[in-house]
C-alpha cells in the first residue's frame, strides 16, 4: 500500500527493503534450525512485502523439503518471469545508456563514437528516435551506404513488427 501512495519514494522503498530483509533473516534462522514450516511462513511474509527472486528461491527450497510440489511449481514459474523481467530491464537500461552516451558524443562532435553508441542502442531495440539520430549523422557525414543500410534495417524491423502484430491478431481471433 505504501508503494501505491508513494510509488517513487526512496524512503518507502528502503523501509520495504528493511521489512523484507527482517522477515528473510528470521526465516533463515528458523531454516537453519530445521523449522521448515515456520521458516516458510516468514519467507512468505517477506514475499508479501517485496517479491525478490532470491526469496522465492529460498521458499522453493523450503517447499521442496515440505513436499509441497504445487507451491514449488507456482513459485518456479514466478521466478522465471521475474528473472526474464530483470534481464529485459537490464537490457533496456543498457540501451538507454547507449542513447545518452551517443547524445553526449554527438554534442561533442565525436561522430564516429556517437554512431557506435547509437548503433549499439539500435541493435538492442530499434526505435524511431535512434533511427532519426543515426539518419541525421549519416546524412550530415554523407555516408550514403551506411544510410542505405540503416533504412533497409528499419524496413526489416517494421515488417517483422507487422508480422508479429498479425500473428497476435490471428491468435486472438482463433480463441
Amino acid at each position: 500500500q505504501i508503494k501505491r501512495l508513494e510509488p517513487n519514494s526512496k524512503l518507502a522503498e528502503n523501509k520495504l527493503d528493511e521489512l523484507h530483509n527482517y522477515y528473510y533473516s528470521k526465516g533463515d534462522e528458523l531454516f537453519n534450525e530445521s523449522k521448515f514450516s515456520q521458516s516458510a511462513v516468514l519467507y512468505e511474509r517477506a514475499l508479501n512485502v517485496k517479491r525478490k527472486p532470491e526469496t522465492i528461491e529460498k521458499l522453493i527450497g523450503v517447499y521442496k523439503r515440505l513436499n509441497k510440489t504445487k507451491q514449488v511449481q507456482e513459485l518456479f514459474e514466478e521466478q522465471q518471469v521475474l528473472y526474464k523481467q530483470k534481464t529485459q530491464d537490464a537490457k533496456e537500461q543498457k540501451r538507454l545508456d547507449y542513447i545518452e552516451q551517443g547524445k553526449v558524443q554527438l554534442r561533442a562532435k565525436n561522430y564516429d563514437a556517437a554512431i557506435n553508441s547509437f548503433e549499439n542502442a539500435f541493435g538492442l531495440r530499434a526505435d524511431k528516435d535512434v533511427y532519426a539520430f543515426l539518419a541525421h549523422i549519416y546524412k550530415s557525414l554523407n555516408r550514403k551506404r551506411m544510410l542505405k543500410s540503416l533504412v533497409e534495417r528499419w524496413k526489416l524491423y517494421e515488417e517483422q513488427s507487422m508480422l508479429k502484430e498479425d500473428n497476435s491478431n490471428n491468435e486472438e481471433a482463433s480463441l
